[in-house]
């Protein structure tokens, strides 16, 4: 008689916190006089099947099997007791003992195993416009579809998708795994709130007189708050929605929206002291071409005068001094695309002879 054989279940727990299935099953059949045992049992796709030596000479060797799947065959002998084999397809594989073919046949049934997927953020889920979270799936295999309120994402097939859209949206992910089953993930809502207008009045560039004040104003709206700021510093106490500034520089405003606790920086507003006082000088020096795209010159109308040449950038730094004698061509090779201020001072008086917006394309 036989021996008696029985199906074992080997279970190898896996390490993820999700995945398709806690456990990774071994399935052994033992290979005995004229029979395997078990003769049919049903595995998942990436199970395992251990064809194990009992007694008698033998084969396990396929027969009709599914399209694309490997066949195999091996003996089963005391010199061959284990023959192991991972099937890739789901189906039905028949499979015999081929010196007892007419006796010693059996199957299996691959399925596919069922689908599991889960989302969790990498950071919090409401935030400002301008910031981002992370949405991860697990497992991170297969293949993926997410969506917004339940209307798919073009594009958006990766295990991780990335949220910065403004609005309040819930987020899921459809995975389906390498067999076709899928399954619907839990919803993460995710909230981007707007952030305020922040805009001054006057914007672009002022010119003004040294010791003119000039009014900025913000923009008005509700449950909003204001800091203005002078180049790179905040302006300690400014905190009103108008500005009065009798001081060159940049400056921009900070707008804070107390609902949403969301602030935006405006646009800067450039003041510049750009008249004639005091011993300023009536001139026709000319700067030329501005714009220029490589290089500009400058025209003394005078013979002999010297003049200093100075640029800025639009924050107030000087970036190119230079003193001129004469006409002096291939000036602003250096400098990046831009705008800046030029500024042209007689060197004997200290006058100033000319200041203007240079343009470089």
């Amino acid at each position: 008689m036989a021996k008696k054989t029985t199906l074992l279940f080997i279970l190898l727990t896996a390490g993820m916190a999700i995945s398709d299935k806690t456990y990774a099953a071994k399935f052994t059949v033992q290979v005995s006089s004229f029979q395997f045992s078990p003769s049919t049992f049903s595995m998942n796709l990436g199970d395992t099947v251990i064809w194990q030596y009992v007694n008698g000479s033998h084969t396990t060797t396929s027969t009709v099997i599914p399209n694309g799947a490997a066949p195999w065959n091996s003996p089963m002998s005391p010199n061959v007791t284990t023959f192991l084999y991972v099937p890739a397809v789901v189906g039905t594989y028949n499979y015999q003992c081929n010196p007892h073919s007419g006796v010693m046949q059996a199957s299996f049934v691959v399925l596919c195993p069922p689908v599991q997927v889960a989302i969790a953020a990498n950071g919090p889920t409401t935030f400002c416009k301008g910031g981002s979270v992370t949405l991860a799936a697990t497992p991170s295999t297969g293949t993926f579809k997410w969506q917004k309120n339940g209307v798919d994402i073009l594009g958006a097939v990766m295990s991780t998708y990335t949220v910065n859209q403004t609005g309040t949206f819930n987020y899921s992910v459809i995975r389906t795994n390498n067999c076709g089953n899928t399954s619907a993930s839990n919803a993460i809502q995710v909230k981007v709130k707007a952030l305020p207008a922040a805009t001054i009045t006057p914007k672009d560039t002022v010119l003004k007189c040294a010791a003119q004040t000039i009014t900025m104003l913000a923009n008005s709206g509700n449950n909003l708050t204001y800091q203005w700021r002078r180049n790179a510093t905040l302006l300690n106490g400014q905190t009103n929605q108008v500005y009065m500034s009798n001081q060159a520089g940049t400056y921009r405003v900070i707008v804070t929206n107390t609902a949403s606790g969301c602030s935006r920086t405006s646009l800067p507003t450039y003041v510049i002291n750009n008249c004639r006082e005091g011993n300023q000088l009536e001139t026709d020096l000319a700067v030329g071409p501005n714009p220029f795209s490589h290089d500009f010159s400058i025209l003394l109308p005078v013979s002999g005068m010297v003049c200093k040449l100075e640029i800025y950038s639009i924050s107030g730094q000087r970036v190119f001094a230079k003193t001129i004698s004469e006409t002096t061509s291939g000036l602003g090779t250096e400098l990046e695309p831009g705008m800046y201020f030029i500024r042209m001072i007689d060197a004997s008086t200290g006058a100033i002879l000319k200041m203007e917006r240079l343009i470089k394309n």
